[in-house]
């Protein structure tokens, strides 16, 4: 399937369950490039969608999947076809960060009450990375405005399409950042509520966990016969 192409991001070893994820997408036939142990985030991305645009002429779809994301393989095509058929340039899925009472998306204001729940495609003012699908002709339309700079940590100049923007004296993540830059251009950016994934941490975060308090856990001491002292400090 080379009009779709999947841009993967790795640090540190492979989760297991990820890892079945991604063998269930190559026996689909799709293209996968990944880039492993690049520590930053922005700069591993930029390279892995350069080396899309170079090497997959006829790809007009890159799909984003990170590393901590658990899937399913048959949702990968879809959300691919939903971006390459519906109006927005860009578009995301639904799920929860790591911390409860953050989520990836941003509504415009103003916008009515969506039943995530419910399968479909809604209007976004950003997104997350970790699963997202964006048309080709988004980045060929900003490498105009970009200068490709080297880039030691993964051998090659790259176009900094990612690269983080600060903001009312907020420095704003890459995803964040590069949505910004896409907005300014008039792209079009949406949520695809039909997927179901989850965010692999110290559990794996469903969309169910989203508006839910931080979880308040305790320390924990753990004691063996022979002396042995384990403390696990709370969280933060």
């Amino acid at each position: 399937m080379t009009r779709t192409v999947i841009l993967k991001p790795t640090y540190g070893a492979e989760d297991r369950d990820h890892g079945r994820c991604k063998r269930a997408l190559e026996a689909l036939g799709i293209n996968i490039i990944e880039l492993e142990d690049c520590p930053y985030i922005d700069m591993a991305r930029a390279y892995l969608v350069d080396r899309a645009l170079d090497e997959f002429a006829d790809a007009d779809v890159l799909v984003f999947i990170d590393h901590d994301i658990i899937f399913k393989a048959s949702d990968v095509p879809m959300i691919a076809e939903h971006c390459r058929t519906s109006k927005y340039d860009i578009l995301g899925v639904l799920y929860s960060m790591r911390r409860p009472r953050f989520t990836t998306i941003g509504r415009p204001e103003g916008t009515p009450t969506v039943d995530f729940y419910v399968p479909g495609l809604i209007d976004g003012d950003f997104t997350g990375l970790g699963m997202t699908a964006i048309k080709r002709y988004v980045f060929e339309r900003m490498r105009q405005d970009l200068k490709r700079l080297e880039c030691p940590t993964v051998g090659r100049a790259v176009h900094p399409y990612f690269r983080h923007l600060i903001d009312d004296s907020s420095y704003l993540g890459e995803d964040i950042s590069f949505c910004y830059r896409a907005k300014e251009l008039g792209f079009t950016i949406g949520i695809d509520t039909e997927p179901r994934i989850f965010h692999r941490g110290r559990y794996d975060y469903a969309l169910e966990d989203t508006g839910l308090a931080v979880p308040d856990y305790q320390p924990l001491t753990i004691r063996f016969t022979q002396g042995t002292k384990i403390e696990i400090p709370a969280a933060e």
